[in-house]
């Protein structure tokens, strides 16, 4: 090969090498609607609205019933979940189970209906019981389910409960002689069939009400039972025999004496089992909505997920007569579920009197879970000997909020510690992280002047304003702060999220309005605030810190803004100590870099009550004294972003929501259309959005909609380490899309306008767990996913693709690039791919011809024995992309001059002088071009139109096609300098069938 072409593989080989894998609220419950408003549009003590913006994510609000829309029973309602009662509700209950808007409670055989009557008001009951039954009669288990839960209510460890097993069947036998009964059915209607053996009489099967106003049977067949305003009905019953594993229906109908129904069936066979099916449904729904908000999401080495929030769920009445309906008006739930997605390993609940929600959550090695959120629980469940033990001190006034932090033990059956944190205001925590020694750290913010506790050393102890940011440090017990420090000045200062590096280095982001006095640190990105005074959001800059592993010192702190609004949401660091935050903005000269995805404002000016603006995702470097990148996310509408994780290879997962229909997705995105928002939701959040960014910032590996209906939003984003990526969040979407062996394929919350915080969700993107998997594949030129064109030069990502040692490639005696590199195969529709090198975690080869005029193509990667899940992959025309000489996709260009030497800021081009430009997936060729072949005596021509732009003024093309002597793949074009190009780098672009190569890229003219 010509020495300039091999300075190209060299240059690919060594960025392998360098990149190792590119490519891949507390709020108040209220019966009003608008006393929201209180917390979200205005400032009252500390109640502002970043302080909204920030926990809503996470805790949300209550529905109360004069909000509650009409609800769509179209799909199908999760399955009644029968928990024996251990201590849940009154001991004279043998089960308990939660209905959609009812408590249900077995007791000997009879069931207790529990519908609530309204906030801060006492259920009603309705008691339905087997007149001349037999007495006593005990309760056999049914269809057990996998699980335990658990219940953390109040500070008195006596009365937690844990390790409850659960079923979806309750069966009492021998209810009447010959006749069992069975309870069973979903969250919105109860069924309990009788089974009536052969030669029992089914007339002697009596239902009396106790609780009811009144019972009538109406013309269709239902019994209507009244309670206090609301009809229960018992459906007109299913009557049936099994006979050759169909079932014969038998005529049937209710008969109403004296309030007590009894059953007339027709003609049966009385040798047969006969089974009577009635069931309890609503014809009304009233009351507080089962909802449940999902905050950030954990995830262990084993692939389980961990995600915590706030639910709520009424809890089980503790008195069939007069007990209250719930314990508090929200309460704390953690769910640790399988890796598969298809069973709950446990679920616990964490709170007490009133309102607990968590906001935070991070799994240490042996799969303990850490917690952190905000309670006014005056009886909220804590160890002894931690840090902070009582809500308020003796002799104050209540305490409004306190932050909390709880650690799980990893059966989720007891607390390993919980312990308060704040001094006599309002404290309220946002993120934790944990490092290896099983230290937490916490971050959020205090309005505590006086007591909030700060260490000796830390860098700033007194309060500076009205709510300053606070990072905290707990031991292994959370028996002592570790250090503790404020961060603030003379205005509102919240830290949103907390990451640690490896060496025990805190990194906090969130937003600022002391325009003066935050106390940013000499040398730091940005020096002066940038935020408006006073508007609507009343948000200011979003700010970024570094804390030193001591806790003794700021390394850094910078300001990251324009000139309107910012709030940092989530933050991530890297294995070199670069800081990566993703946010809101409303500022249109919000500091994107060059080259960046995206570099203009795109956000709408239409207000709504929650607005997004944009997205932003910046990245940091490690002295926090200079952007790598920063880049806008979003569409022309509200867009939303709220969490990060970063991968090995400087990849960003990003996550966040959207009302834009034209939010920017990949052509192998999972959902490529906006799915919908509710027009009359009071606060709208669209869509949700799952993206991956390039480790430079200049394009989106992967990016999709996730969404049904309704709205949705993203609060947790996790990476487990084996490319899998889990996202958690909210959803009022019926239609959400579920997978097939989904734990739970239907919608079970109440829809409410206010918050979209319907039902929780988990999402798991790519990873296959172990073995051999590819997480995602992109241009090697430009690292943007989106498909693949014939003979693109590619780089795949993943786990188990290759030797851990980095091989380049071989020629076969033929003359062509091997298809088969210290055992990596890479197959596409089962045409073998030449492979230019290979390594355990990222492999690059160049995608076969053969995948020519097809839509999608089905890519398999095979190493030593193992085989990759086939990944579909739409099949491009075209897809340009110019190699950089940093192997970052952008900045100076790969580039030749006319006389051979590599084209740069110390070797410019002359005006009017020839470039070579060098790139792949430039698709069909003439002659046609053979998979792995060099370009030697025949030199293929691109055969799509193809444009060249340099400084944005068009550029004589002279040649374009095949580089010679290199493989097929890597195309050259020689380009004339136009002679009105500016000096210095100008951006240089490919267009080949109207489709552009990356911007930001840049050739040097002299």
């Amino acid at each position: 090969m010509p020495n300039w072409i091999q300075a190209i593989w060299k240059l690919r080989a060594t960025a392998a090498l360098v990149l190792l894998g590119v490519a891949l609220l507390l709020a108040n419950p209220s019966d009003d609607p608008h006393e929201d408003d209180i917390l979200c549009l205005t400032e009252q003590g500390t109640s502002t609205r970043a302080v909204c913006m920030g926990l809503i994510l996470g805790l949300g609000e209550g529905l109360s019933p004069k909000n509650a829309p009409n609800t769509d029973f179209s799909s199908p309602a999760p399955a009644l979940v029968f928990e024996p009662n251990l201590g849940q509700a009154e001991a004279q209950f043998d089960f308990v189970a939660r209905g959609r808007n009812m408590g249900i409670l077995l007791s000997h055989g009879s069931a207790v209906i529990a519908l609530p009557a309204g906030k801060r008001a006492p259920p009603r009951f309705l008691k339905a019981s087997f007149g001349g039954a037999r007495s006593n009669l005990q309760a056999v288990v049914e269809d057990p389910l996998p699980g335990r839960a658990n219940y953390f209510f109040g500070s008195d460890p006596e009365k937690w409960i844990t390790d409850v097993p659960s079923s979806a069947k309750v069966r009492y036998n021998d209810v009447y002689p010959g006749i069992d009964v069975v309870y069973y059915g979903n969250e919105r209607q109860l069924e309990h069939d009788f089974i009536v053996h052969p030669g029992a009489d089914p007339r002697r099967i009596q239902i009396a009400f106790e609780g009811a106003d009144g019972v009538r049977i109406g013309g269709d067949g239902d019994a209507h039972v009244r309670v206090n305003g609301v009809d229960v009905l018992w459906k007109k019953p299913l009557v049936y025999q099994q006979v050759a594993k169909q079932r014969r229906p038998v005529e049937s109908r209710y008969r109403l004496s004296s309030g007590v129904l009894s059953f007339e069936v027709g003609q049966f066979d009385p040798d047969r089992p006969l089974v009577i099916d009635p069931v309890v449904a609503y014809s009304t729904y009233l009351g507080r909505s089962q909802n449940d908000g999902a905050s950030r999401i954990a995830v262990d080495a084993q692939g389980n997920s961990y995600t915590t929030g706030i639910t709520f769920e009424f809890n089980f009445p503790t008195s069939f007569r007069a007990g209250t309906f719930q314990r508090g008006y929200g309460t704390v739930f953690v769910n640790k579920v399988s890796a598969s997605g298809d069973a709950a390993a446990y679920t616990a609940y964490i709170g007490g009197n009133f309102v607990d929600g968590a906001v935070g959550i991070a799994v240490d090695d042996a799969g303990n879970a850490y917690l952190a959120g905000g309670t006014n629980s005056t009886d909220f469940p804590v160890t002894p000997g931690v840090i902070k033990s009582r809500f308020s001190p003796p002799g104050t006034s209540p305490d409004p909020l306190d932050c909390f932090v709880t650690k799980l033990n990893p059966a989720g059956n007891g607390l390993v510690y919980s312990t308060l944190l704040g001094g006599g205001n309002e404290d309220g925590c946002s993120s934790i992280a944990v490092d290896r020694q099983n230290n937490a750290y916490v971050a959020g913010y205090t309005a505590s002047s006086s007591d909030f506790p700060t260490s000796a050393s830390a860098p700033q102890r007194n309060l500076g304003g009205q709510v300053d940011a606070f990072v905290a440090k707990l031991n292994s017990g959370a028996t002592a702060l570790t250090y503790s420090t404020l961060l603030g000045g003379q205005n509102v200062d919240i830290a949103m999220a907390v990451a640690i590096d490896s060496q025990g280095a805190a990194y906090l982001t969130g937003n600022t309005r002391s325009a003066n006095d935050f106390p940013v640190t000499p040398g730091a990105y940005q020096m002066r605030y940038g935020g408006a005074a006073s508007n609507l959001f009343l948000l200011g800059d979003a700010f970024v810190a570094k804390l030193n592993p001591a806790g003794t010192a700021f390394s850094y702190v910078t300001y990251l803004g324009g000139s309107s609004d910012e709030i940092g949401f989530g933050i991530a660091v890297d294995a070199q100590g670069a800081a990566y935050v993703i946010g809101d903005t409303f500022s249109a000269n919000f500091p994107a870099t060059s080259g960046a995805f995206r570099t203009t404002y795109g956000g709408a000016t239409t207000a709504v009550r929650f607005a997004g603006g944009d997205a932003f995702v910046a990245k940091l470097n490690p002295t926090g004294s200079g952007l790598t990148y920063a880049t806008f996310i979003g569409g022309s509408d509200q867009d939303w972003g709220s969490a990060i994780a970063v991968d090995g290879s400087g990849n960003a997962w990003i996550g966040g929501a959207t009302l834009s229909t034209n939010f920017p997705t990949t052509q192998d995105a999972a959902q490529r259309t906006f799915g919908g928002s509710d027009p009359a939701a009071y606060i709208a959040f669209g869509d949700a959005w799952v993206a991956q960014l390039n480790n430079a910032g200049s394009a989106l590996i992967y990016a999709t909609y996730l969404g049904g209906s309704g709205d949705e939003f993203i609060a947790g984003l996790a990476l487990d380490p084996s490319g899998g990526v889990y996202v958690s969040g909210s959803t009022l979407s019926n239609n959400f899309p579920t997978s097939s062996s989904a734990m739970q394929k239907s919608y079970g919350g109440f829809a409410t306008r206010l918050v979209p915080i319907g039902d929780a969700f988990i999402v798991k993107y790519s990873g296959t767990g172990t073995g051999t998997f590819v997480s995602a594949i992109v241009s090697a030129a430009s690292y943007a996913g989106g498909g693949v064109a014939p003979g693109e030069i590619v780089v795949l990502t993943g786990g188990g693709i290759g030797p851990q040692q980095l091989t380049t490639l071989e020629l076969t005696p033929q003359g062509t690039v091997s298809t088969l590199l210290n055992g990596t195969r890479v197959l596409f529709d089962n045409v073998a791919a030449p492979v230019i090198y290979a390594s355990s975690g990222q492999t690059s080869v160049i995608v076969p011809y053969e995948v020519a005029n097809k839509q999608s193509t089905q890519m398999v990667v095979e190493y030593s024995g193992g085989r990759s899940a086939a990944l579909t992959v739409p099949v491009l025309q075209s897809k340009p992309a110019l190699f950089s000489a940093n192997a970052s996709g952008r900045g100076q260009g790969a580039i030749l001059n006319a006389d051979n030497s590599y084209n740069s800021a110390s070797s410019p081009i002359a005006k009017g002088g020839i470039v070579q430009l060098f790139g792949t997936g430039e698709g069909p060729i003439d002659p046609p071009g053979v998979t792995g072949r060099l370009s030697t005596s025949v030199v293929p021509r691109i055969l799509l139109p193809t444009q060249v732009t340099i400084g944005g003024q068009n550029a004589r093309v002279l040649y374009a096609g095949a580089a010679p002597g290199a493989v097929g793949g890597l195309f050259q074009i020689n380009a004339e300098v136009p002679a009105g190009a500016a000096s210095g780098a100008q951006e240089v672009i490919v267009t080949i069938a109207n489709t552009r190569s990356q911007t930001g890229l840049t050739v040097a003219v002299q």
